[in-house]
């Protein structure tokens, strides 16, 4: 099936099949989705802008700079999607599965000029940075996650280098094992948030909430910054804290 410019803004279409449906600028704007089924389906400059997705199967799609902005995605399967571009930004994802999916984005300079002195060239996909390499389109890094519900979401393993979790909700979210290089957490909610093994080097952690978090002396914690956290509680015996910033923190 092939759908192209449709508008389906604020309609019921729950329980409805998509699965191996091309959508190229389709609208789905504060539509109602619930148990719907995206599988193997392609997505191009979709929006579903404030949609309720809940519960539904977006399993294997290929989906193109789609707008998931502030949409309900309560307990839905991103298993094995590739995601690129994509705006989730304020989306609410808690239980949702996202097993071997592929959130990739556009390497941008824009971001990374205000830390270095840029000297790079293009070779094979890669861009070479001085003194860093970054490979473009790989795992979720410098994906902006602001203000999404991420609790319970399981991202073990997974490259979040320069991600941007700023006012996250990541209650009881695994992070274990995962690459965090100079992620961003600011303000987030890290309630039972599990960190073992997570490599948080040069992490922004400004302020958020700790209670119940799971570090292991296995946690890569080197010149994270904690200033303005609540850090009652938190036991860091025998943690690589070299460089670490405590400013402002609460400890009980």
């Amino acid at each position: 099936m092939y759908k192209v410019y449709c508008d389906l803004s604020g309609l019921v279409l729950s329980g409805c099949i998509f699965d191996h449906t091309t959508l190229n600028r389709a609208f789905f704007r504060g539509s109602q989705l619930n148990h719907t089924t995206f599988g193997e389906s392609k997505f191009i400059d979709v929006v579903f802008t404030e949609s309720l997705l809940n519960n539904s199967v977006f399993v294997s799609i290929e989906c193109k700079e789609a707008n998931f902005s502030t949409a309900k995605l309560h307990e839905c399967d991103f298993g094995q999607a590739n995601l690129e571009n994509c705006n989730f930004t304020g989306a609410d994802l808690q239980n949702s599965t996202l097993v071997k999916a592929k959130f990739q984005t556009n390497f941008n300079y824009n971001k990374i000029q205000t830390f270095y002195t840029i000297y790079f060239f293009k070779k094979k996909k890669t861009y070479v940075c001085h003194p860093y390499m970054y490979e473009m389109r790989i795992g979720l890094n410098w994906t902006d996650f602001s203000e999404c519900n991420l609790s319970k979401v399981n991202l073990s393993k997974v490259d979040l280098q320069r991600a941007i979790l700023n006012k996250a909700i990541l209650i009881g979210t695994n992070f274990s094992e995962s690459k965090c290089n100079r992620a961003s957490f600011v303000e987030c909610d890290l309630t039972e948030t599990d960190f073992t093994k997570t490599v948080l080097t040069n992490a922004k952690l400004n302020n958020a909430k700790f209670k119940k978090a799971k570090f292991t002396v296995d946690t890569v914690l080197k010149d994270v910054d904690f200033g303005g956290c609540d850090l009652s509680g938190m036991n860091f015996a025998n943690f690589l804290l070299s460089g670490a910033n405590f400013k402002g923190t609460q400890v009980v």
